[in-house]
């Protein structure tokens, strides 16, 4: 297509006009750099309004990122998304709010996304509007703790966590950036610490709101790009509804992730799991790796009878 040949453009805009709407996930394409046309552009969030809450919050990772080749702060794509923040305020406004935080690093692009967070705030009720700003508040000490871990040595990291942890405080009953329907009292930092990685990963634990629910585990993690995570996540979910469709279940369990900031975020804690890693390890040492029988001889191990033995690897072979 060539944008600068009014004759063409005409045509174009005649043949959009009698189109049908297509799939949203192929109209998301019209959204990206290459069709900068207005008609084109509304043509296709027309498309993608067909997506339900869940969906369109699986897909919010693209949708916002499409937001930096809208020729205008204020386009029907941005206010699309408000109109369906107001709809679902924990769902699609709560997702809204934190992939426009994530981006607004962006020195070329952070006017734009800041404009449109700001106008997403003044839409939603102030209870909403009280619930961000306390999550972003939590957010920002507990980015500040693993700030200051991270700058210390390894033989002082234990010590400065505990002492920078004791002045975390939650205040009130809040939820959380990776769920909206999950309510927080406050942190139990018995059982809060730091991971072993490079990032040094803050393991973090919350009171449920509810005192016979189980405490709500989380990690917050700063010096990795999440949305990277995020992708990765989101083909999995949208593969995993892919296959149920077609009514196989391949035991997916995709855990939540949220970016909340440059190179910043907060991600699901899936309990009782492990990682091959950890099985490795556990089964052969720190050499267990190299062992191709690491994982059959812990399967044999936690499946001792024939039938749970047969069960685990049919379910390990879907897996893989």
């Amino acid at each position: 297509m060539v944008w600068e040949e009014p004759e063409n453009v005409k045509d174009l805009h005649q043949l959009v006009s009698a189109w049908p709407l297509m799939p949203p996930e192929r109209a998301m394409m019209l959204l990206g750099a290459s069709y900068p046309d207005a008609v084109c552009r509304s043509y296709a969030v027309k498309c993608i309004a067909l997506l339900s809450d869940n969906e369109l919050a699986d897909y919010m990772l693209q949708v916002v990122q499409t937001l930096k080749y809208e020729p205008y702060h204020v386009s029907p794509l941005a206010i699309f998304l408000l109109l369906r923040a107001l709809k679902s305020p924990d769902l699609i406004g709560q997702t809204l709010y934190w992939h426009l935080q994530a981006e607004e690093h962006n020195p070329e692009m952070a006017m734009r996304f800041k404009l449109l967070k700001k106008q997403l705030l003044k839409s939603l009720s102030a209870e909403k509007r009280d619930e961000l700003t306390k999550q972003s508040g939590l957010m920002r000490e507990l980015e500040g703790v693993a700030k200051r871990v991270q700058q210390v040595d390894k033989k002082q990291r234990l010590s400065t966590f505990q002492e920078a942890i004791k002045r975390v405080e939650v205040g009130s009953v809040m939820t959380l950036p990776l769920d909206a329907s999950i309510q927080v009292r406050s942190l139990n930092k018995e059982k809060c610490k730091t991971l072993q990685s490079n990032t040094v990963p803050l393991w973090t634990v919350f009171h449920n709101s509810d005192e016979l629910a189980d405490d709500v585990f989380v990690i917050v993690k700063v010096g990795d790009d999440l949305r990277q995570d995020i992708l990765i996540l989101q083909i999995i979910t949208v593969m995993d509804r892919v296959w149920k469709e077609n009514n196989m279940d391949m035991y997916m369990l995709p855990y939540k992730c949220v970016a909340t900031g440059d190179k910043a975020g907060m991600i699901e804690i899936v309990l009782n799991s492990k990682t091959t890693a950890g099985i490795h390890k556990e089964t052969f040492g720190a050499l267990g790796a190299l062992n191709e029988g690491s994982i059959d001889s812990w399967l044999q191990k936690h499946n001792p009878t024939p039938q749970g033995i047969l069960l685990a690897i049919n379910t390990l072979c879907i897996l893989s």
